[in-house]
């Protein structure tokens, strides 16, 4: 038979009349002895187990496993350090990454405006138009708007918080999106109302009860032959028409790029009396294909055919080089 203590956890072998109340006499084959033998952790004796011969036997090995002061005294000092040395590695790290995402002191902001400013007179000097000092006077401002965003002692993540709330009120773009209540409006005349939150931004308000709103700088006229950029009413039409606004209204900080190519027939027209709108690019990136053309009238702009497009091309000798990849399609 194989007795096992109740509070040691211990096995050994011996005879029924060693056998004491405290111990627990088991087959070894049963369940009970093998959940017993799994117990490893020491136990408190009792009062019988310390008469018990086997059990004072095994006394010294057990003594030898059960946590007294000391030992629990070197445990402490031993987390201790182990939590010191990886309070020391934190900090370290954290050390590291300020440096990385530090900011340049301001000396040395101060220092690149001299240079800057120093650049700015040699070559204002050199065409003796006196503009270095409007040049100097902007890298001045930037600098003490430098300095005062230095002090608050951004970190990495919130000065690129900071710059964006910054970049949105020098564009005069609204922090929160625009609702449409009577105390954002100035009235301008029967039917139009300007925005007091943002400047670009109209209400018209027509006598059947249809409203309409419009932001002149939504969008922006891009030329495909010189990328040079306009802006136009003819434009801001047809991209109400396919984009119109709504409340509440958030603008983005870019405009929409819609790309034009203009064409001239008649040299008395001016620059351009034709002009097809091809497509426009948001913000995000999403391109939306428009290729709708028009020309010059008496009463403005008249929409036209994309076969009268190609003649009118053709009559002033002008290419048109996504014409290609049209009929291809």
């Amino acid at each position: 038979m194989v007795r096992i203590g109740k509070f040691t956890g211990k096995e050994y072998h011996v005879g029924p009349k060693e056998i004491s109340e405290c111990c627990i006499n088991v087959d070894e084959k049963s369940k009970f002895y093998k959940e017993l033998k799994e117990m490893s952790y020491p136990r408190p004796e009792c009062q019988e187990c310390r008469g018990c011969p086997e059990y004072q036997k095994l006394r010294g090995g057990f003594e030898m496993n059960t946590p007294t002061a000391a030992n629990y005294a070197n445990i402490g000092k031993t987390i201790f350090k182990f939590f010191e040395v990886i309070a020391s590695y934190v900090h370290q790290l954290v050390q590291n990454i300020k440096k990385i995402f530090s900011k340049p002191e301001p000396s040395w902001a101060k220092r690149e405006v001299e240079l800057a400013c120093k650049r700015e007179r040699a070559a204002s000097e050199s065409n003796d138009d006196g503009m270095w000092d409007y040049g100097c006077a902007c890298y001045e401002s930037a600098l003490r708007a430098f300095q005062s965003l230095t002090k608050d002692g951004h970190s990495g993540m919130s000065i690129g918080f900071t710059k964006e709330i910054l970049n949105r009120l020098i564009d005069n773009k609204p922090l929160t999106p625009i609702e449409d209540t009577d105390d954002i409006w100035n009235n301008i005349s029967e039917v139009n109302y300007q925005c007091k939150r943002m400047s670009s931004l109209f209400k018209y308000v027509y006598s059947d009860g249809r409203i309409e709103y419009r932001d002149i700088n939504a969008y922006i006229g891009v030329d495909v032959q010189d990328n040079s950029t306009f802006h136009s009413g003819l434009i801001d039409n047809i991209m109400n028409e396919l984009s119109p606004i709504t409340m509440p209204y958030a603008p983005s900080t870019k405009p929409t790029k819609v790309y034009c190519q203009d064409v001239l027939t008649d040299k008395k027209n001016g620059d351009f009396d034709t002009r097809a709108i091809l497509y426009a690019v948001k913000p995000d990136g999403e391109r939306i294909d428009i290729d709708r053309f028009f020309k010059e009238s008496k009463d403005g702009w008249e929409e036209i055919s994309f076969g009268e497009m190609r003649e009118r091309a053709e009559m002033s000798g002008t290419r048109l080089p996504w014409v290609e990849s049209k009929l291809k399609e």
